[in-house]
């Protein structure tokens, strides 16, 4: 399985709430998409689930609701690195597959200690 966010723009323009010189900061508005896409045995390609949220909702909080509601199982779950910023999110896939293939990065100021980013991490 892929899980996967994305966002879908619409006629429509938000205010932030910061200034870009003297003009409050517009932007076009989109709505938050996660898919959770797979391929079944017999070799169809089938979306198991689908969440919207508001206008640039977190794209982890929208897999959380989501994933345990999917009644599909898989050996497999790719996700992009996003979803290894959450611990919870990702003790959420492993309970839907055996492995989780998330890049996880250990940089100069940022080590991996929690096991089960570092499981991910040498998946």
């Amino acid at each position: 399985m892929v899980v996967d966010g994305t966002g879908f723009g619409y006629n429509d323009k938000r205010k932030l709430n910061w200034m870009r010189g003297k003009k409050i900061r517009e932007v076009s508005s989109h709505v938050k998409v996660e898919l959770v896409v797979g391929r079944m045995g017999n070799g169809k390609d089938v979306i198991f689930g689908v969440a919207m949220g508001r206008v640039y909702s977190d794209e982890r909080k929208l897999l959380e609701g989501m994933i345990g509601k999917v009644k599909a199982r898989s050996k497999y779950i790719l996700g992009d690195a996003l979803y290894g910023m959450s611990v919870k999110v990702l003790r959420n896939l492993f309970e839907e597959a055996e492995e989780v293939i998330v890049p996880i990065k250990d940089t100069l100021h940022t080590r991996v200690r929690d096991p089960i980013r570092k499981k991910v991490r040498r998946m």
